[in-house]
C-alpha cells in the first residue's frame, strides 16, 4: 500500500505502521529515502519511526540524511531523540559533515539524547571548524545538567580563539549548574575576558552555578565597576543569586545605586542579602526621597523590608511615603514599618491616620504595622475604636488584633470590644476576646459578657473566653464564681474552673465556692476544683480540711489531692 499510486492511500498506510512496530522500519526507511515522495508522507514516516522508538535504530542512517533537507530536519531530530542512544554514533559522525545545516541539526539531536550525546559534542567542541565548535557548545548548554561530563571540555573552551565559542561555553557551564562548581576558579578567571559579551555570560553563569562565595563574590563585586554597563548589571544580578552570602559586596552595591543602568538590580541584590545589608540603609533612604521612577521606589521599599529592624533609620522617610498617592506604595511602606517593629514607634501617628485609608490593603497594612509597635501604638486607640465599627469584618478583626498588641493601654476600647463579643463573625469575636484578655484587669467591665460566652455551648470561643477571664484577674472572680454554681451545666462550670486556674493566686476570693465544689456529685467538677485550689496555692489554706476529708473518701482523686495539699502547704 505504501507504493499505491494514490497519495492518501500511501499516507494512511504509513500512519498504520506505528502499530506494526520494528518490522515496519525497513519500509519506513525506504519512504524517508524517497525524495520523490510527497512531503507530508515522508514527515509521517519520520514521525512513525520516532513512535517506534529504540526499535527503529536501523532507520537512523536515513534520518541523518534527512537532516540535509530543511523540511525534514526538525522532525528527524525529534525522531532520533526518541530512538535514543542507538542514534549517537551516526549523529556524532554527522557533526563533521561539511554541510552547516547538518552540523547544526546533528548537534541539536545529540543534545536531546542526554549523556549519550556528550562524547560526540565534546569532539565537536574541539573541532577545527569554529561554527561546529559554537554549535556543540550551544547544544551542551541545551542539555543542561545532563552535560556534566563535558564540564572540563567547556572550561577549556573558555580560552577559545573565537569569542562566540567562549560565550557559548560560558553560557553552557551555567546551564550545567552545580556539576561545574569544581572548575569555578577557571570560570572566575574568564570574567576578565576582553569581550564584554563573554564577560556577561561568565558572570551570569557564576550566578547560576553559585560556587564558593569566597571565590566568586569578590570577583563579582569588582565587576560592579566594569566599563561596560551590561556587565555591571549582570554582576548585580549574579550577586543577588548568592543572597546573604554576598554580604561582603554591599559597599559596591551601595555605590551601584548611584549608577542608573545598574540601580534597580543593585537594589534587588541588597534585598536578597537582607539584614546583613543594613549598611545600605542611608543610600536606600536617600533614594526613597529623591527617586523618580515608581518601580525603583517599590524596589527600595522591598529592600528595606528585607533588611527589617536594622532599617530603623529609614522611619522618617517611610512616614512621608505613607502619604504617597499610590496605594500600593503606601501599603508597602506600612509593611516595611511593620517589619521594623517597635523601633518604628515615631511612625505611630502617621499609621493611625492610615487606619481610615480608603484602600483596603493600605488600611490592613497600617493596622499590621501598628500591631507591630505594641504598646507604643497607644495613641492610635481612638482610630482603632472607630475601625471596630466598620462594616467590613476583616477591618474589625484587624483592629481588635491591634488593640490586643497594645495591651492595657487600649482600655478605652473595652466597651466597643464587649459589643463585638456578639459579632456575627467568629474571627471578630475571637479577636475581641483576645484583646480583652490582653487589656487585662482594666477590662473588668467585660467580665459578665465573657462569662455569658461560657454559657453558650454553641460558641466556638468559650475556651478563649475562659483564658481572657483569667487574664482579667480578681475583678472577674465574682462573675466566674457565679458560673460555678450547681445550676449551671457541667461544661460551663468546667470552663469557669479553667478561668480561675488561669488566675492562680489572684483567684483566692473564689476559695469558698471551690470548697463547696469539692462536695459536688459530679466527679469532673470535684477534680476541677482540686486543680484550681492547687493553682491558687498557699492562699487556699482554708480549703485544707475539706481536701483532706475528700482524700480520705475518694480513692480516684487521692493522688491529685495530695499534690494540691503540697502546693498549698509549701
Amino acid at each position: 500500500m505504501v507504493t499505491d499510486p494514490h497519495p492518501l492511500v500511501r499516507e494512511t498506510a504509513v500512519k498504520a505502521m506505528s502499530k506494526i512496530g520494528a518490522p515496519a522500519v525497513p519500509v519506513l526507511s525506504r519512504v524517508i529515502a524517497n525524495h520523490q515522495e510527497d512531503i507530508r508522507i515522508v514527515l509521517h514516516a519520520i514521525r512513525v519511526v520516532g513512535e517506534i522508538g529504540p526499535g527503529a535504530k536501523d532507520a537512523v542512517p536515513q534520518l541523518v540524511r534527512a537532516l540535509k533537507i530543511r523540511d525534514f530536519a526538525p522532525a528527524a531530530v525529534t525522531a532520533m531523540s526518541k530512538i535514543g542512544p542507538a542514534a549517537a554514533a551516526e549523529l556524532s559522525a554527522a557533526l563533521f559533515d561539511g554541510d552547516p545545516q547538518v552540523q547544526y541539526y546533528a548537534a541539536s539531536a545529540l543534545a536531546k539524547l542526554g549523556p549519550a550525546g556528550v562524547p560526540g559534542l565534546v569532539r565537536g567542541l574541539r573541532a577545527a571548524n569554529k561554527e561546529l565548535r559554537w554549535s556543540a557548545a550551544s547544544a551542551l548548554g541545551d542539555m543542561g545538567p545532563g552535560a556534566k561530563d563535558a564540564v572540563s571540555a567547556l572550561t577549556e573552551a573558555l580560552s577559545d580563539a573565537d569569542s562566540s565559542v567562549r560565550l557559548r561555553a560560558a553560557t553552557a557551564l551555567g546551564k550545567v549548574g552545580e556539576a561545574a562548581q569544581k572548575l569555578a576558579p577557571d570560570l572566575v578567571k574568564a570574567v576578565e575576558d576582553p569581550d564584554p559579551g563573554v564577560r556577561q555570560a561568565v558572570i551570569t553563569s557564576l550566578g547560576q552555578i553559585r560556587p564558593d562565595p569566597g571565590i566568586a563574590v569578590p570577583v563579582l563585586a569588582k565587576k560592579l565597576d566594569d566599563v561596560n554597563p551590561e556587565v555591571r548589571a549582570r554582576a548585580a544580578v549574579a550577586l543577588k543569586a548568592f543572597g546573604r552570602q554576598a554580604a561582603s559586596a554591599v559597599p559596591g552595591l551601595v555605590r551601584a545605586i548611584q549608577d542608573p543602568p545598574v540601580r534597580l538590580v543593585a537594589i534587588e541584590a541588597i534585598a536578597a542579602i537582607g539584614p546583613e545589608a543594613k549598611a545600605a540603609v542611608p543610600e536606600l533612604t536617600k533614594h526613597l526621597a529623591t527617586g523618580y521612577y515608581q518601580y525603583e521606589i517599590w524596589a527600595v521599599l522591598a529592600a528595606l523590608e528585607a533588611i527589617g529592624p536594622a532599617a530603623k533609620d529609614a522611619v522618617p522617610a517611610l512616614v512621608k511615603v505613607l502619604e504617597d498617592r499610590d496605594s500600593k506604595v503606601r501599603t508597602r511602606a506600612a509593611n516595611v514599618l511593620a517589619g521594623i517593629g517597635p523601633a518604628a514607634k515615631d511612625a505611630a501617628p502617621a499609621l493611625a491616620r492610615r487606619v481610615a485609608d480608603t484602600n483596603p490593603e493600605s488600611r490592613e497594612s497600617a493596622l499590621k504595622a501598628l500591631a507591630s509597635l505594641g504598646p507604643a501604638a497607644v495613641g492610635a486607640v481612638p482610630q482603632l475604636i472607630g475601625a471596630l465599627r466598620e462594616s467590613d469584618p476583616r477591618v474589625r478583626q484587624s483592629a481588635a488584633a491591634t488593640l490586643a498588641a497594645i495591651g492595657p493601654g487600649a482600655k478605652d476600647a473595652v466597651p466597643m470590644l464587649s459589643l463585638l463579643l456578639g459579632d456575627s463573625s467568629d474571627s471578630v469575636r475571637e479577636r475581641a476576646i483576645g484583646a480583652l484578655g490582653a487589656i487585662g484587669p482594666a477590662a473588668k467591665d467585660a467580665a459578665p459578657a465573657l462569662v455569658q460566652i461560657l454559657r453558650e455551648s454553641k460558641h466556638r470561643s468559650d475556651r478563649s473566653a475562659a483564658k481572657a477571664l483569667g487574664k482579667v484577674g480578681p475583678a472577674a472572680v465574682p462573675a466566674v464564681v457565679a458560673a460555678l454554681g450547681e445550676k449551671e451545666p457541667t461544661h460551663v462550670r468546667l470552663l469557669a474552673a479553667e478561668a480561675l486556674a488561669e488566675m492562680g493566686a489572684e483567684a483566692k476570693s473564689a476559695v469558698p465556692q471551690l470548697v463547696r465544689s469539692l462536695d459536688d456529685r459530679d466527679p469532673h467538677i470535684r477534680f476541677a476544683a482540686v486543680k484550681v485550689l492547687a493553682q491558687i496555692g498557699p492562699a487556699a489554706k482554708e480549703a485544707l480540711p475539706a481536701l483532706k476529708k475528700l482524700a480520705a473518701g475518694d480513692a480516684l482523686l487521692r493522688e491529685i489531692i495530695e499534690v494540691a495539699i503540697k502546693e498549698i502547704e509549701r
